[in-house]
């Protein structure tokens, strides 16, 4: 979890613990995983947060270079 705490920093961005799980989530994934994904893997770990959040965090992810977009039509 460090490491993340670190990359957020060095992106700047402030680490949240919302954006700590995000990354953490899709680190331990193989594979693409959509907003729909994210938010259910953290409402069972009983995050509070929203689909319109996880949607900022990943264009903000993307934007800063911490992730890549893929698309596969019907706008996922």
């Amino acid at each position: 979890m460090q490491n993340y705490k670190q990359l957020l920093v060095n992106s700047d961005l402030r680490s949240t613990h919302a954006r700590l799980a995000v990354l953490n989530f899709l680190d331990e994934k193989s594979g693409p995983q959509d907003a729909d994904e994210i938010l259910a893997h953290l409402s069972l770990e009983h995050e509070r947060v929203d689909r319109a959040t996880i949607y900022r965090m990943l264009e903000i992810f993307y934007q800063k270079g911490l992730i890549k977009r893929l698309e596969f039509g019907e706008g996922k």
